[in-house]
Order: C-alpha cells, then sequence, then structure tokens
C-alpha cells in the first residue's frame, strides 16, 4: 500500500510541475511530512519546474512546496505563501493546564480537519502554542475555544510579523566513526540493533530525506530527524582524541 501511496504522489507532483510550467504561475502544495518531502526532492532533476520549501520559520519540519518555472524572474516573499499564523492561548493562564503539542494536535484533528492543512505546532513555556496552517483552514481553527479543559482563545499573526528560533540542547559525543547508525546510537543513547530498526522502519531522516543506509556518512550542518525521538544538527567534527575517537558536537532542538 505505501509503494501505492508513493506512485500516486509522485505522479502528483509531476502533474503540479507541469502544469507550473505550461501555465507560468507558482502553484502551492499543502504542508509536507518528511516522507513526502523527501519524495519531491527525488523528482527535482526530472521536473520542468524549480520547487522551494517554506514552513513559517528556519527548520520547519513541515513545509509547503512552491513550484515554479526554472527561469522564473521573480522571487516568492514569505508572505505569499498560503500559510497564516495562529496564536492559541489560555484564557486565563492562573488555571490552565500543561498542555502539550499532542493535546494541541488532538483538539485541532477533532474538528475534523485535514492533517496536510496544519504544519509545526510550537508550544511555547506558557503552555500557549503557536501554528502553522493553510490560510483556508483558518476559519475552522479559529472555532477551537477548548484545549483538554483549558478554554483558550484564538489569534492571527502576520506572517511578516512572526519570528521565531528554536532552542537547542548541546551535546559532544565521541565516536567511532561518522556512520550513520554510529552517531544515531550514541546520539539517541540506544543499541546497534534499536537504531538500525530504526533505520530500516523508515524513521530516520537526514536532510529531509529517509535514509536506509547505515553506513551513511554524516557530515558538519547535517540535519537528522528521528520518528518518535527528536530533530538534531550535527555542528562540528573537532578532531579526535587520544585513543582515536572523533569529537563531534551536536545539537538536539528542544
Amino acid at each position: 500500500m505505501k509503494d501505492k501511496d508513493d506512485q500516486f504522489l509522485k505522479r502528483h507532483f509531476m502533474d503540479v510541475a507541469m502544469r507550473s510550467y505550461e501555465r507560468g504561475i507558482p502553484i502551492y502544495t499543502d504542508f509536507l511530512d518528511l516522507h513526502e518531502q523527501g519524495i519531491l526532492h527525488s523528482l527535482l532533476p526530472s521536473l520542468h519546474a524549480s520547487v522551494e520549501f517554506y514552513g513559517g520559520y528556519g527548520y520547519a519540519q513541515r513545509q509547503v512546496a512552491v513550484f515554479l518555472q526554472p527561469d522564473a524572474f521573480f522571487e516568492i516573499r514569505k508572505e505569499d505563501y498560503p500559510v497564516t499564523v495562529l496564536k492559541i492561548q489560555p484564557k486565563n493562564p492562573r488555571f490552565t493546564e500543561d498542555l502539550n503539542h499532542r493535546d494541541y494536535l488532538g483538539a485541532l484533528m477533532h474538528l475534523g480537519i485535514q492533517r496536510e492543512l496544519i504544519g509545526d505546532i510550537l508550544v511555547q513555556e506558557d503552555h500557549s502554542a503557536v501554528v502553522f496552517c493553510i490560510n483556508r483552514a483558518v476559519d475552522i481553527l479559529q472555532d477551537i475555544h477548548r484545549i483538554r479543559h483549558t478554554e483558550v482563545v484564538v489569534d492571527t499573526i502576520a506572517i511578516t510579523n512572526f519570528s521565531y528560533e528554536p532552542k537547542f540542547r548541546e551535546e559532544l559525543l565521541l565516536l567511532a566513526s561518522n556512520r550513520l547508525d554510529v552517531l544515531l546510537a550514541a546520539a539517541a543513547h540506544l543499541s546497534r540493533k534499536e537504531t538500525n530498526l530504526l533505520i530500516d522502519q523508515g524513521k530516520v531522516f537526514l536532510n529531509a530525506r529517509e535514509c536506509y543506509d547505515h553506513n551513511r556518512g554524516v557530515k558538519e550542518q547535517d540535519l537528522l530527524s528521528i520518528r518518535g525521538i527528536g530533530k538534531l544538527e550535527i555542528l562540528e567534527f573537532s578532531g579526535e582524541t587520544k585513543k582515536g575517537k572523533q569529537k563531534v558536537h551536536i545539537r538536539w532542538f528542544e
């Protein structure tokens, strides 16, 4: 079933690219997850269009793609994307619950909205959340009044006025090699068996693409996303220890 879905998605992307090329207009997708982005990346050399991605902020995981003519003479601005930023916050902060990402996503899905209409959900320290959504979903999402037992209000933030810097937690790893499986096991504190299973199940994404190659070498500035665990960036390889271990600085997204 997955292979059939992937083939359908490939045909869809190729059709969108051709329509953009023939009409000479930019065409936008809804939000794509990492697997869908990976499929689109694999098609780029054969498309009659160039493609850009945007998720509302740097390092966004779920992103909208726009198909453009290869020789397009104009630049797509962030306000051109069909993306709205919503701030959902407790109506009375004194009585808010300890809301998390799952609480917000569950409440939004309960509205009957399609997942591809919602991008990343950024939960703040005060238990409010910033939600990126496709413009046509705004009216539906503004009808949400409660997350679990907490009453909430919804406000719209202009995309041009929004900025966000992710928080990071840095670590130093000592690795026998720069192989993907070696780094993943050390960074996530997993056994080699657990690491291999994650890779084989397609749960590991290297620079937004599924990676099934256990021996793949990783390098500085690579982004690694592990479904169910988190996302990290490789900052620097800073030499070796006296015992020949590679010193690798990484940072986890919090």
